[in-house]
């Protein structure tokens, strides 16, 4: 069967015409996470879209949600070499974050790449404060990146097996203490690896044996030519100061062209995996095959798209007290019609669960007030008006109130010590997380369950006043459950 090659060239202009499309302008403000955990504090910038550039300016308007990228910085740089792609990523509608540890020269890899993975935890956490900046206005997804030392790191933090991380990315990375290489191995995710040919610090194959180890069925690695190992941090003279003493600073093109072809796969490939936008999927390998200037090989297939795409559709859920609430947004309803959500239990056979017609909004809810033991995945069937469709991605909720029934704190308020009432029917562990109004985790605590009634004491003793949020987690790090508590 010969394939529509009318449609192909509609579909190729309608989703190119997308990629330079910046809806944005860039906000930015500082915030400094505390990972109790580790007794750890992590200041962070964090770069997001507004209305109106300019720092600790209010979110964009409106309802949009934004994914969450965490970005690690290079051997002794500051987060400074790196505001061109905070600025880029926050006008093409995500939350990147920059977090300035381990800037000395003595580093340690192992707690920066627990801080990028911390991140992320982090600042999902911050769409469930009232008083967030980001309140109700993140996509429960993040991805990972880094340059050099950060990029080396960015493979420790996905090692993590973080749920929260759906894609990798890094540029010029180098090994590390622990090995990134060795990392490489446990991760799959989707992962994209730049790489310069007038790399004289890292050189290429340190990325080419990272990518070979690489697991996940889409991979790619594009190896920028005449790139150097600076031109990835906009030539910060830190940077370029080594460079010169090697004598390999030149390089036949410029900052501007390197980070041209950076975000030309950067920017789709994120849209793919952190906005579900089907479309950009083909951007994505269609560039990595066609760019000039790159050699790149890459593992992922071209998705299939079934219809003309709507702008965008985000499409996500989560599962409390027993439900499965379901929600989606997209940009414009141009022809559609109604969406059906369809439910299973082993992501291969499908059945539908609910309807909804479109109305003049543009964000939607839909509740599975029984959702099966265990594992539920739920995608989205799209109708239009002609009666052409389209799925959206699967997601997974996991439905464990079978076997956990978690109680709320007692007594609440409290001034010294909460206790969180388990009724199990299985042996297992818990992780316990406490975080305040600014995501900060405040207590960390693995605790055991048996089969029966559990009473886990925790003391607050030290937290000042304030509203507090106790997430309790599987051991696969699943959250089975989130409540408020409230200190004198």
């Amino acid at each position: 069967m010969k394939p529509n090659i009318s449609l192909l060239i509609i579909v190729l202009c309608f989703s190119t015409n997308f990629i330079f499309a910046q809806n944005f302008q860039s906000g930015k403000t500082t915030i400094t996470f505390t990972d109790i955990s580790r007794n750890r504090q992590i200041p962070t910038d964090i770069y997001y879209p507004a209305n109106t550039a300019g720092n600790n300016v209010s979110i964009a308007s409106g309802n949009t949600r934004f994914p969450v990228v965490v970005f690690g910085h290079g051997f002794s740089l500051g987060t400074s070499s790196y505001t061109k792609l905070g600025d880029t990523l926050a006008k093409y509608g995500y939350v990147a974050a920059f977090p300035s540890t381990e800037t000395g020269f003595a580093p340690s890899h192992d707690n920066f790449g627990k801080d990028l993975s911390f991140l992320c935890n982090a600042i999902i956490n911050t769409d469930l404060n009232s008083g967030s900046l980001f309140y109700n206005r993140l996509i429960h997804k993040a991805a990972v990146g880094g340059h050099s030392m950060g990029g080396g790191c960015s493979f420790l933090a996905a090692a993590t097996q973080n749920p929260l991380i759906f894609g990798l990315f890094n540029m010029s990375a180098a090994e590390t203490n622990p090995s990134a290489t060795t990392a490489a191995s446990t991760v799959n995710i989707p992962t994209l690896i730049f790489s310069g040919s007038n790399d004289c610090i890292v050189a290429p194959s340190v990325q080419q044996a990272m990518y070979n180890n690489v697991v996940n069925s889409c991979k790619s690695i594009a190896n920028i030519t005449g790139a150097t190992h600076c031109q990835f941090a906009d030539n910060n003279f830190t940077c370029t100061f080594g460079q010169i003493s090697s004598g390999c600073n030149s390089s036949p093109i410029s900052v501007a062209t390197v980070y041209e072809k950076v975000t030309a796969l950067l920017i789709p490939f994120l849209d793919y995996h952190l906005k579900d936008n089907c479309y950009r999927g083909i951007d994505y390998v269609t560039s990595i095959s066609s760019l000039s200037g790159i050699t790149a090989q890459n593992t992922c297939p071209i998705p299939v798209c079934q219809i003309l795409p709507l702008d965008e559709l985000n499409f996500y859920g989560r599962m409390i007290n027993k439900k499965a609430i379901i929600n989606w947004e997209v940009k414009s309803l141009d022809g559609l019609m109604k969406f059906e959500l369809e439910k299973s239990e082993d992501a291969i056979n499908f059945e539908k669960t609910g309807i909804v017609n479109t109305d003049q909004s543009l964000l939607y809810t839909l509740t599975d007030n029984k959702p099966f033991p265990g594992t539920n995945y739920y995608r989205l069937k799209t109708i239009k008006q002609n009666n052409d469709f389209a799925y959206s991605k699967t997601i997974s909720l996991t439905n464990n109130t079978d076997l956990f029934e978690i109680s709320n704190c007692y007594p609440n308020p409290s001034e010294d010590f909460i206790s969180i009432v388990i009724n199990a029917k299985i042996i297992t562990q818990i992780n316990i997380e406490i975080f305040n109004g600014t995501g900060s985790v405040m207590l960390y605590q693995k605790s055991n369950i048996v089969n029966g009634k559990n009473d886990i004491r925790l003391d607050i003793k030290k937290f000042p006043t304030g509203i507090y949020h106790i997430k309790i987690k599987d051991k696969f790090n699943k959250t089975l459950k989130i409540m408020k508590c409230n200190k004198f």
